[in-house]
């Protein structure tokens, strides 16, 4: 039974940055997403999906099986398959999928095609999604990126220093000028806006830079002192 829904997912694709897209849908193990960026048919990917209003999130390696072609304004979009899903997440997404359902008396299985263990290791740097690294976004007229921290723990010292020296790493599609608006959304809701230029591109990503206004650059190292009391709790 398709259940449509509305939630972002952040999507990797081997040897490529991070790109935050929209799950449309989801029919038993398939799934229906949008992407700023190219999604090529028959190609692996990497996903974590926003389980909304519940404050999780999961994670499942999946196969595109069909996509549209990639227009510029416009991204892509894709039907995938999802692969392999842990049994933590897979009770997760069970639990979400019934709050979407119509009918609240029905159970969602999802079963078919996915390869569920308890406990799978952890896959390397290159192959997976750095869940403590922040979801990325091109706004759709290209003048804005958004860079979101989801967690304390997503918001490590690193990051801090990056901000602070007014050069940040950023693995989305880049703008298509050299100047843009860049707006970080910190853990805890404080949101910053202001303006940033393409330093640099590479085929990994590439850097923007900026001048942060004295009390933003306070209030975030703030936060990041907070997040880290916290992520050593």
């Amino acid at each position: 039974m398709r259940i449509k829904i509305n939630t972002s997912v952040s999507i990797k694709h081997r040897g490529s940055g991070i790109e935050s897209g929209t799950v449309h849908w989801i029919d038993d193990d398939q799934l229906m997403i949008s992407s700023p960026g190219h999604l090529d048919p028959h190609t692996p990917c990497e996903l974590k999906i926003e389980l909304t209003r519940t404050g999780e999130q999961i994670y499942t390696e999946a196969q595109v099986l069909r996509a549209t072609s990639y227009q510029t304004g416009r991204g892509s979009r894709a039907i995938c398959r999802m692969v392999k899903l842990s049994s933590q997440d897979q009770k997760r997404l069970e639990r979400f999928l019934n709050t979407q359902r119509e009918r609240p008396n029905s159970r969602a299985g999802i079963t078919r095609g996915i390869a569920v263990s308890g406990r799978t290791p952890l896959p390397s740097a290159d192959q997976t999604i750095p869940l403590r690294d922040p979801m990325f976004a091109l706004s759709e007229d290209g003048r804005r990126v958004t860079v979101r921290w989801y967690n304390g723990k997503s918001y490590r010292r690193d990051w801090a220093l990056h901000l602070s020296n007014g050069l940040l790493p950023i693995s989305c599609t880049p703008p298509g000028r050299s100047a843009f608006m860049l707006r970080l959304v910190l853990p805890d809701g404080f949101v910053a806006t202001f303006p940033a230029e393409i330093s640099n591109q590479a085929a990994s990503g590439w850097h923007a830079r900026f001048l942060i206004p004295f009390g933003i650059r306070h209030r975030m190292q703030t936060s990041a002192q907070l997040a880290g009391h916290r992520a050593a709790e």
